[in-house]
């Protein structure tokens, strides 16, 4: 027996998507997507079946699809900052007479007001040259001073540190 067969098939299909989403969380960001793909394919098949027959297929296909997506993202960035400051009790009070150093200049004088700030010393002077420093604050004796009037204020934040001045504040310029 002898038998001829073909057999030939087309297929062609078409798929459309569109999809959208939202999506919240954290952080913010927008983003649109778009994909498109195309394939197409095509498959012969011969076969040889006993006796004298000959099978032939053909299948072609083709899909296409659009895929549309919209993310929008919506966030809220917190930031805390916490500051903590321990502040002694200061050991100066109005009053005192007080030899003061600062990271540039040295003063004595006293203390007339104390704020979270500043230090006020009134009757005060700009120590120039203490001499040696030790006996400067022993015997009250400084090499070169020069009067300031009114008012000093002297910024707490830049005081190194502060001495107890146990003798007469200096009252001429030397």
């Amino acid at each position: 027996m002898v038998g001829v067969g073909v057999e030939v098939g087309v297929e062609v299909g078409v798929e459309v998507v569109v999809e959208v989403g939202i999506e919240v969380g954290v952080g913010v960001g927008v983003g649109v997507g778009v994909e498109v793909g195309v394939g197409v394919g095509v498959v012969v098949g011969v076969g040889v079946v006993v006796g004298v027959a000959v099978v032939v297929g053909v299948v072609v296909w083709v899909v296409v699809g659009v895929a549309v997506g919209v993310v929008v993202v919506v966030g809220i960035e917190v930031e805390i900052e916490i500051e903590i400051e321990i502040e002694r009790r200061s050991q100066m009070k109005a009053g005192d007479k007080v030899y003061i150093r600062t990271v540039t200049y040295h003063h004595v004088g006293r203390v007339v007001r104390l704020t979270r700030s500043w230090v006020y010393l009134d009757d005060a002077s700009w120590v120039a040259d203490s001499g040696r420093f030790g006996d400067a604050l022993e015997t009250g004796s400084l090499s070169e001073v020069e009067r300031t009037p009114g008012i000093v204020r002297v910024a707490r934040g830049a005081i190194v540190d502060v001495f107890e001045w146990r003798h007469s504040l200096p009252v001429a310029t030397r």
